[in-house]
């Protein structure tokens, strides 16, 4: 049974990409988006937006793959989220990374108003 259980979950941690928890919050000039990634380096992070999207992939690689794990819990590999985020300004993106926690902040593009002359 232990082997089995071992088994099981090293199938689930070897998924090409597993989510990561994150908040969204709508801010008057834009988001913020905050992203659990604890125990990753800001090196193996990154983020770019692309087709209304905000993409952020993030990669762990630790450990032996001779370890004989009894219970693993924490994934590794890559981890990837997509967030629908359209009419954002891309030069007005910033990322700040501390203690685990991911803050993306962003601004949206300015409306474009046109005023019409009628002749």
């Amino acid at each position: 049974m232990e082997e089995f259980v071992r088994q099981f979950n090293n199938m689930l941690q070897e998924s090409e990409y597993a989510n990561f928890p994150i908040d969204v919050l709508e801010e008057e000039k834009g988001y913020k988006v905050i992203a659990d990634l604890s125990g990753y380096s800001k090196e193996n992070i990154n983020i770019s937006y692309e087709d209304d999207s905000l993409v952020i992939t993030a990669k762990r690689m630790e450990g032996n793959k001779d370890t004989k794990y009894i219970l693993r819990e924490r994934n590794l590999g890559n981890k990837k989220r997509s967030i629908y985020l359209p009419d954002i300004n891309p030069e007005s993106i910033s990322a700040k990374f501390d203690q685990g926690l991911l803050v993306i902040t962003m601004n949206n593009n300015e409306p474009k108003v046109k005023t019409i002359a009628i002749e």
